[in-house]
C-alpha cells in the first residue's frame, strides 16, 4: 500500500538510519508533485469559471450590437476584457449559416504554480459561447421617465441608464422593424406632442370648450359687487373668509365655510370680449348688452357674454359660463400652447380609450396654469408664476377694494390676458424653472420609433422641470397610449399574443402635488389635475367629497396609479419599475404592486444601481439567449 506522505515523514523523523531519509525523499517527490497539481487544477477551475461568464457577456454583447463584424468584434471583446481582464485570446465570429448567432472563443495560459518543477510552465483553459439574438415577434416597450426638479442632481445617472437599455434593446433587434420604443418624460403633467394632439383639427382635443372642464378655473367667476355694498349671507356664516386663515384648514387647503364659495367663484374677464368664442381675437373695447336691474335697486351695463346674479344682498358681475383656454393663450403676448394636457375626468384619466366627441370626458383639455398674483412678501415672491406684468383694473361702478387687496380675487382674474390692451409678459420656456401658461410643462413624448438615433436622441435631451409635483399615474398611462392601437398616436400593433409590450416606470419620490405658498388660496401648484382647491380629485371614503389636504392627495393618486397599473397589465402589458433614491415604505409598496412581477419591482440608492436596474430590464426585455 503507497504510504502517505505524512506517514513517510513521521517514520522518516524516528529512523535515524540514512537509508531512510534516501527513501522519503524518493518518495516524497512523487507526492508533492500531485498534491501541487491538484492546486493549480483548482486554481485552473477557478480561471474557467471567470472566464465563461465574461465569454457569455460578450456574446450576449455582440448578438446585441448592429453594424459590420469589425465592430461586433470590438465590442463584444471589450465585454469580455470588462469582465475578466486582459491577457487572454479572444474570437468572436458570426456563423453565415446561423443568422443572429455571435460566437466567442476565448483561451487563457493559467500560469502554473507547482507544476513549474516539472517543467510545465501554464495550462491552457478554453471557454466557448454563443447568443441569438432577437428574432421574432413584435416587441414595443415605453420609458416612462421621472423629470421632476428632485432629479436636478441625477439626470446624467438617469440619461446614462436609459441610454444603456436602449442601445442593448435596440441592438437585440438588429434591424428588425418589429421592434420600437417611446420616451414618456413626466412631471405633474405630460406633453403628449402638440403636433399629435393638433392633428386632424384639434380631434383628440375639447377644441370648442364644451366641456366645464376647460378653463374651470375661471368659469362663472365673478368679477366684484357693487360698489357702497356690504354682503350679508344670513345663516351662511357671515362675510367672506380667507380660505387661507378659516379654521380646519390645512395648508391653506379648501375651505368648506358657506361663504366661501363665493370667494371661490370670483373675479373674471373685464375689458376684452367673452373668451368662450374659439379664436376670438383681443378686444379693448367691449361690447354691452343693456340694463340689468337686481335686488340692490340699481342698473348696471352688462358686458357682452357677462351677466350679473345676486348674493348677499349685493349685485354681482360674472363672467361666462364658457372660457377657452386656447383662446386664452392667444391673449398672451409671446406664449402659445406647447402641447401638455390635463387628466381627463374619471375614468378616462386611468384609460386607453381613444379621444372622440362622441364620448363625453374623452376628449383632452390644454394644460393652462394661470396667472398668478405678484404679491411678495420680505422680497420674495409669493407665488411660482406670476407672467403678466399688468393685472388689469375693474370697470368704474364697481367695486375694486376686495380685487386690489386680495390674492385670490387677482388669481381668477381674466381681463389682464389681453394682448392689444398693452399688457406684457415674462414667459419662460427653457428648464428647469419656468414661467407662463405652459410652467412645467416637460419635453414632449416621442411616440413608438424603431429609429434607434431618435431615441437615444430624445434621451440626452431630456432635463428636470421644476415646480408642479409627481404624478406617476399620468406618465404610466401615456406610456400605455403610445403602446395602444388606439388614439391618439394609433402606431402601436394591435394587442395579440406575439406582440411583448413593455413599460418601464422610473420615479425618484412621492405622488404628491408641490406646494405653491405657505398659505393662501392656490395651495399647490398647477398640475394635470389643476390646483388642489379645485376639487377635482376626491377622497377615497367614497363620500365624493373634493381632497383637502395634500396628504389625501397623495392617497388619491396613488389609488389612480394602482387602477392604472391593473388596467394595463390587465391588456397583457408587462411593468417594470424603478424607485430611485426613496425610501418611502408607501412608495415601495406602490411600485411593487404596480410591477407585473415582485422582481420586475427594482430599487436603486445610486447612480451605479439605477444603471444596474436598467441593464436588468434589458436583460428581462430582450429575446437575447445564450445558446451554449
Amino acid at each position: 500500500m503507497l504510504k502517505t506522505f505524512g506517514t513517510l515523514y513521521r517514520a522518516f523523523k524516528r529512523d535515524k538510519r540514512g537509508a531512510t531519509a534516501v527513501t522519503f525523499a524518493i518518495a516524497a517527490v512523487p507526492l508533492i508533485i500531485a498534491s501541487g497539481a491538484a492546486i493549480d487544477f483548482s486554481n485552473m477551475i477557478k480561471y474557467r469559471g471567470k472566464m465563461q461568464i465574461a465569454a457569455d457577456s460578450a456574446a450576449l454583447t455582440g448578438a446585441s450590437t448592429t453594424g459590420n463584424l469589425s465592430e461586433v468584434q470590438t465590442v463584444a471583446a471589450n465585454a469580455f476584457i470588462a469582465n475578466f481582464g486582459t491577457g487572454a485570446t479572444v474570437t468572436v465570429t458570426q456563423p453565415t449559416d446561423r443568422p443572429g448567432v455571435t460566437r466567442v472563443v476565448a483561451s487563457y495560459s493559467v500560469p502554473m504554480t507547482f507544476m513549474k518543477i516539472t517543467g510545465v510552465q501554464t495550462k491552457t483553459v478554453n471557454v466557448t459561447a454563443e447568443a441569438t439574438a432577437f428574432s421574432g415577434g413584435v416587441v414595443e416597450v415605453a420609458l416612462a421617465l421621472d423629470n421632476t426638479g428632485s432629479m436636478y442632481n441625477d439626470m446624467t445617472s438617469l440619461r446614462s441608464a436609459a441610454t444603456n437599455l436602449a442601445n442593448q434593446l435596440f441592438t437585440s433587434a438588429g434591424n428588425n422593424p418589429n421592434f420600437r420604443m417611446s420616451v414618456v418624460p413626466y412631471v405633474a403633467a405630460v406633453n403628449p406632442g402638440k403636433a399629435v394632439m393638433s392633428a386632424n383639427n384639434y380631434e383628440a382635443m375639447d377644441y370648442t370648450a364644451s366641456y366645464y372642464q376647460n378653463g374651470e378655473w375661471f368659469r362663472w367667476q365673478w368679477v366684484s359687487k357693487q360698489q357702497s355694498c356690504t354682503e350679508n349671507w344670513g345663516g351662511g356664516g357671515g362675510t367672506w373668509v380667507d380660505p387661507g386663515t378659516g379654521t380646519g384648514d390645512v395648508h391653506g387647503a379648501v375651505e368648506t365655510k358657506p361663504s366661501s364659495h363665493f370667494a371661490y367663484i370670483f373675479n373674471e374677464l373685464f375689458g376684452v370680449k367673452a373668451a368662450h368664442a374659439l379664436n376670438e381675437t383681443p378686444n379693448n373695447a367691449p361690447t354691452y348688452s343693456g340694463t340689468t336691474t337686481r335686488i340692490s335697486g340699481r342698473n348696471y351695463l352688462t358686458p357682452t357674454g357677462f351677466g350679473i346674479t345676486t348674493g348677499g344682498g349685493c349685485s354681482w358681475l360674472y363672467n361666462p359660463s364658457v372660457v377657452n383656454v386656447f383662446d386664452l393663450f392667444n391673449r398672451i403676448p409671446g406664449a402659445t400652447w406647447k402641447g401638455c394636457v390635463e387628466a381627463r375626468p374619471d375614468p378616462y384619466d386611468i384609460s386607453e380609450v381613444a379621444p372622440s366627441a362622441a364620448v363625453s370626458g374623452s376628449l383632452y383639455v390644454p394644460y393652462f396654469w394661470p396667472d398668478e398674483p405678484a404679491t411678495m412678501d420680505s422680497g420674495v415672491p409669493r407665488y411660482h408664476n406670476s407672467y403678466m406684468t399688468q393685472k388689469g383694473t375693474l370697470p368704474t361702478g364697481w367695486d375694486a377694494t376686495r380685487y386690489n387687496s386680495d390674492d385670490w380675487f387677482q388669481a381668477h382674474a381674466l381681463f389682464m390676458y389681453n394682448k392689444n390692451a398693452g399688457q406684457s409678459a415674462n414667459i419662460v420656456e427653457t428648464p428647469p424653472s419656468t414661467k407662463g401658461p405652459n410652467a412645467s410643462c416637460p419635453d414632449e413624448v416621442l411616440p413608438l420609433t424603431n429609429t434607434k438615433s431618435s431615441v437615444l436622441s430624445k434621451i440626452s435631451g431630456l432635463s428636470y422641470w421644476n415646480g408642479g409635483g409627481t404624478i406617476s399615474s399620468e406618465g404610466l398611462m401615456w406610456a400605455w397610449r403610445t403602446l395602444s392601437p388606439n388614439k391618439p398616436y394609433a402606431t402601436a400593433k394591435p394587442y395579440a399574443a406575439t406582440t411583448q409590450k413593455v413599460i418601464v416606470l422610473m420615479t425618484d419620490g412621492k405622488n404628491g402635488l408641490a406646494t405653491n405658498t405657505a398659505w393662501g388660496p392656490h395651495v399647490s401648484d398647477y398640475s394635470a389635475y389643476g390646483y388642489l382647491s379645485q376639487g377635482r380629485m376626491k377622497k377615497l371614503d367614497g363620500s365624493g367629497n373634493a381632497v383637502q389636504t395634500f396628504d389625501e392627495a397623495t392617497l388619491y393618486l396613488n389609488d389612480r396609479m394602482l387602477k392604472a397599473c391593473a388596467a394595463i397589465k390587465a391588456k397583457g402589458i408587462t411593468i417594470y419599475t424603478v424607485l430611485f433614491r426613496e425610501t418611502d415604505a408607501a412608495t415601495k409598496a406602490l411600485l411593487k404592486s404596480c410591477a407585473t412581477k415582485t422582481d420586475y419591482a427594482y430599487t436603486a440608492a445610486d447612480g451605479a444601481a439605477l444603471n444596474s436596474a436598467f441593464a436588468g430590464i434589458a436583460r428581462g426585455i430582450s429575446n437575447l439567449r445564450l445558446s451554449k
